[in-house]
């Protein structure tokens, strides 16, 4: 523990409403990096009562807000609704950011907690419930429950009676998406993004990348919108992936919202939209190289593998795939005719095919 975090906990009581206190403080805590779980009991040890730590905690929480140092405000304010449940302040303040992080719903269940509400928390419930009632389908039309997985900031919408229960304990749990890496990923293409899991497991695995999530069902879309608005590094793509410009739309072959297929349409189609080239993303999207490539497009592989991948796949370092052949027949068979013109390592993990290429899985230049 750092001396001069002792120093500034152990020097004489002060005004913890001081805004020169609290920046003071706030800048010390940055500076010699102290974890926001060893803030509440060091501030316990040296102020003693609950009270006051827990009006302390939320203060440095909103500090740290306005400084946009964002690790530290939701586990502060969670400290000290740990500390004191029902303390208004704390419950106002978590709502408030969540509701400006975009969890509206989340937000409402802190707000509603509020016994005596202030005119400014009964103002920001009708904000909210208005906004609420104007937005998202998926809302109106699912049992909604949101979930958060430990090590990942912001919790995420999961419609019941879906396939979204399955896939966000395969990818949060299972986890299949990550890998010990010798090197720092800065651009990550999510081909087949659904609601948003992958992208955001990546994002809080690699918070230096930019990612790029496709996906092109309409309901899917939607709540990759939602579960991925926290996340500034993260783009979305309402498309799909495909070997050339093109105009696609979406199969529906029977198979819930997670196997949602496309095929090649007339632009004049009504349900027509653009298909995305991964050769057109790289010009647009930071980078040279592809340091992620991850593939659950439902069969569309076989089309990505058949032609003009030539420009893109040597540029790929990590790619991770699910074949369908199931769906699409012919689909391994293009996809293996591909990559056996390039140098990669090859294992599986889970219902994945995961390839690194050569010199980066063996840490040669």
């Amino acid at each position: 523990m750092s001396n001069e975090i002792v120093t500034i906990f152990d020097f004489p009581i002060r005004d913890i409403n001081d805004p020169v206190f609290l920046s003071e403080l706030v800048q010390t805590i940055l500076k010699t990096k102290v974890l926001a779980e060893d803030l509440p009991e060091l501030i316990l040890r040296s102020y003693g009562q609950l009270a006051t730590v827990n009006e302390l905690l939320n203060n440095l929480a909103i500090y740290f807000w306005q400084s946009q140092n964002y690790d530290y405000v939701i586990p502060l304010l969670n400290s000290s609704l740990e500390l004191a449940p029902n303390y208004a302040d704390a419950l106002y303040n978590m709502g408030y950011i969540l509701h400006q992080l975009g969890e509206d719903r989340l937000s409402l269940d802190y707000l509603n907690q509020i016994y005596h509400k202030t005119n400014e928390a009964t103002d920001l419930v009708h904000e909210i419930n208005d906004k609420l009632d104007s937005g998202p389908a998926f809302l109106k039309e699912y049992s909604v429950q949101m979930l958060q997985e430990p090590g990942v900031k912001f919790p995420v919408y999961v419609r019941l009676g879906t396939s979204d229960p399955t896939v966000y304990k395969q990818i949060f749990q299972g986890r299949d998406y990550i890998f010990p890496l010798s090197f720092s990923p800065k651009l990550i293409i999510d081909g087949g993004a659904n609601v948003g899991y992958g992208s955001v497991l990546f994002a809080n695995a690699y918070p230096e990348a930019q990612i790029v999530a496709i996906e092109p069902e309409a309901s899917n879309y939607e709540v990759l919108q939602y579960n991925t608005a926290p996340y500034k590094h993260i783009t979305t793509v309402n498309s799909g992936l495909w070997n050339k410009d093109t105009h696609l739309k979406v199969k529906d072959n029977g198979l819930d919202k997670w196997g949602a297929m496309v095929e090649e349409t007339s632009e004049s189609d009504p349900d027509a939209f653009k298909a995305v080239t991964i050769s057109s993303l790289m010009a647009n999207y930071v980078g040279q190289e592809i340091d992620i490539l991850k593939l659950d497009i439902e069969g569309a592989e076989r089309e990505l593998f058949t032609s003009d991948y030539e420009e893109w796949l040597s540029k790929v370092k990590v790619l991770i795939i699910e074949l369908h052949d199931v769906m699409k027949p012919g689909c391994s068979k293009a996809f293996y005719n591909a990559v056996s013109n390039y140098n990669f390592v090859t294992f599986i993990r889970g219902e994945n095919l995961v390839l690194f290429r050569e010199e980066v899985y063996f840490g040669r230049k």
